[in-house]
């Protein structure tokens, strides 16, 4: 079985036919699986991974659908999945000062560096030997290590790069190091070309490393993330202390700019936007501990429960539903949602059918089977209906479904017109029919 991107499930047989359909079914599994690990029916599910945050609107226990179709990189692809909204924020993203002093974090993607050092100690001597005031002027970190992946299929690539590649090729090195060895500067080194088209992979500080020092999470090598922040810091212009406390606070609130965004997008029709100053604002306030001392205090009261899954989610999450009032629901699994969602995930398949009216006397039923003409609306809605629930139980049996089960869900729509055609509605108005959308749902499991 393989999952789409609404999070249920079809044989291989039709995801080889419709591969399309699995967009964003990493995501949509994560949900649900935390359906299945809390049992929780309506709620705000958050998954943090690696390289993003992804937020879905669970309600009766199944995730808000984009009608529109997922969106990929602006655009709507006209794929029926999960609506879910993402932020390049996870456990691996690099947190970076530039030389001006200004912290970023996110939304690219880098090994970290308590990781790499782990698995090649001498690392910590080639960062040890970085003067913290020696790289102030330049952009790129020479904490920053290059670890070599593949050398690049085409052979098109500069002497720099290939001095670069042969340097790593038997270990990774920081860019210091390589910047001494090769006697360049680090901003003159030609390596980014390198890392996009996947010949190396760059490590450097993340979130990870700096729950290290928080103590939250210590798999690795400490004194590695230790050594990468304090860099950072210096650049910030603070101590290691003040300056883990501020990546903990900029991490807050992104979490809670996605989930703010989301929820007031949907039911106000405007975005709290995080890169404006009026919405940063509102969400630093919605955040802060003193409210006490302020002349106006502004707060906020999730009132969905938060469930959070992925395998950082512990050292955050505490945090945000505290500020926000929020339940907060971490499951004891919470960091293999999405294979408990993949193995626990229904077989499910939706069909749509309109009845449309056709001129002054028939009606045009637009359905997945073609396109009918009718007199009888009654007669004609019976029948949409009976061969919908045959149709889609039978697209569910050919996913892969077993005791399959179906719904229909009719709606009629009118327009009410004052005064048209005598008048038979209320204070004289009459109704005109618009359509009937009949949607008809097959669900069943993949197994017994």
């Amino acid at each position: 079985m393989v999952v789409k991107g609404d999070g249920s499930l079809i044989s291989e047989h039709k995801a080889k036919e419709r591969p399309i359909e699995t967009i964003l079914s990493g995501p949509a599994a994560s949900i649900i699986g935390a359906v299945t690990l809390t049992g929780v029916q309506d709620a705000v599910v958050m998954d943090m991974g690696g390289t993003t945050l992804d937020l879905a609107v669970l309600r009766k226990g199944s995730p808000a659908i984009n009608r529109s179709g997922a969106q990929v990189g602006g655009w709507f692809t006209r794929v029926q999945a999960a609506a879910i909204t993402t932020a390049g924020l996870g456990g691996d993203s690099l947190i970076d000062v530039d030389n001006r002093g200004n912290l970023s974090i996110g939304p690219r993607r880098v090994y970290p560096l308590s990781g790499i050092v782990a698995r090649f100690p001498y690392l910590q001597d080639e960062l040890r030997e970085i003067k913290e005031s020696e790289y102030t002027l330049f952009n790129t970190l020479p904490t920053m290590v290059l670890i070599h992946q593949k050398d690049p299929a085409n052979a098109g690539l500069t002497a720099g790069e290939k001095e670069i590649l042969d340097m790593i090729r038997e270990g990774p090195h920081t860019l210091y190091q390589i910047s001494k060895q090769l006697n360049r500067y680090y901003d003159l080194l030609p390596w980014q070309g390198l890392a996009r088209t996947g010949a190396v992979l760059p490590s450097s500080v993340t979130p990870t490393d700096i729950l290290h020092l928080t103590g939250a999470y210590e798999p690795w090598d400490r004194e590695a993330a230790r050594l990468g922040v304090k860099i950072l810091a210096y650049r910030f212009g603070s101590g290691i202390e003040p300056f883990i406390d501020i990546v903990m606070e900029e991490i807050y609130l992104k979490i809670v700019a996605l989930a703010a965004g989301r929820l007031i997008g949907e039911e106000e029709g405007f975005m709290l936007d995080y890169g404006e100053q009026i919405g940063r604002f509102f969400l630093k306030e919605m955040l802060r501990r003193d409210k006490v001392t302020r002349a106006m205090a502004i707060s906020a009261r999730l009132n969905l429960p938060l469930v959070a899954v992925g395998a950082p989610v512990g050292a955050y999450f505490p945090e945000v539903a505290e500020r926000l009032k929020a339940k907060l629901l971490i499951p004891p699994n919470a960091g293999v949602a999405n294979a408990v969602g993949t193995v626990s995930g229904q077989t499910l398949e939706r069909i749509t059918v309109l009845i449309k009216p056709d001129g002054e006397k028939g009606f045009i039923v637009h359905a997945p089977w073609g396109r009918e003409l009718s007199v009888d609306f009654e007669e004609t809605a019976s029948r949409a209906v009976q061969k919908g629930k045959e149709y889609a139980a039978a697209k569910a049996a050919a996913s892969g479904a077993l005791d399959v089960a179906v719904f229909v869900d009719r709606r009629d729509s009118f327009a009410r017109i004052r005064g048209y055609g005598g008048g038979d509605g209320e204070d004289g108005d009459n109704k005109i029919f618009i359509e009937s959308k009949i949607e008809v749902s097959a669900i069943g499991r993949p197994w017994s």
